[in-house]
């Protein structure tokens, strides 16, 4: 959900032959069918639904084609996960709402730190409760950077999950279009996103279970 500067397709190394500019613009017949000829399959079983290449393409991303995308994409997949743009414009604001997991990205820094407070006082205020928002603190270890106790007093969170700073793998990772949690599964950069990702799953568990 990030049209014209979605970057995953490039980073999975992979070519869609469509995206999610086409569903929208058929979203009064979208089905089933059509959906899976959008979605391109990364060798790791994961299938991306690419956002639009060309800022012309941001235009045609309708809320409608969106919250359709999402119940097929809940009923094919056992998770779906969503790299959202921004918190206010309607179908990124759907999405969140729909969402098992909101995964806020920090960094210990004094401009992160302000753009997360705002942007946690704005999911409160769309409604989305406080326990569905959790704060990942990205590349974390960094010299210089913000005491993790003087971040929490400022967002008034608590920090659920830190990304180690390990620029040599994740580049290399970004550099070659082959993940890091598989191209170097045994850093700890690569632990804790695979952590990470059973954290979240496991959130999700616990939700079909009533707990």
């Amino acid at each position: 959900l990030k049209p014209g500067r979605g970057d995953l397709a490039a980073l999975l190394d992979v070519k869609p032959a469509f995206n999610l500019a086409d569903l929208c613009l058929h979203a009064a017949r979208l089905d089933r069918a059509m959906f899976e000829k959008v979605l391109v399959q990364h060798p790791c079983n994961v299938f991306l639904l690419a956002s639009p290449q060309v800022f012309g393409g941001t235009r045609v991303v309708s809320a409608q084609g969106v919250s359709q995308a999402l119940t097929i994409a809940r009923k094919l997949f056992p998770h779906v996960v969503v790299d959202l743009e921004d918190c206010f414009h309607e179908e990124q604001v759907l999405t969140a709402r729909q969402a098992a997991v909101v995964l806020l990205i920090v960094r210990l820094d004094f401009t992160s730190l302000r753009n997360a407070r705002r942007i946690l006082d704005h999911l409160r205020e769309l409604g989305i409760a406080e326990g569905r928002i959790k704060l990942v603190a990205n590349r974390s270890g960094q010299p210089n950077e913000l005491p993790v106790s003087e971040a929490e007093t400022a967002l008034g969170v608590k920090i659920a999950h830190f990304v180690p700073d390990d620029a040599r793998t994740i580049n290399g990772a970004n550099n070659t279009g082959i993940p890091a949690v598989l191209k170097a599964p045994s850093t700890k950069v690569a632990q804790s996103i695979m952590q990470l990702a059973r954290t979240s799953l496991d959130r999700r568990r616990d939700e079909w279970l009533g707990a």
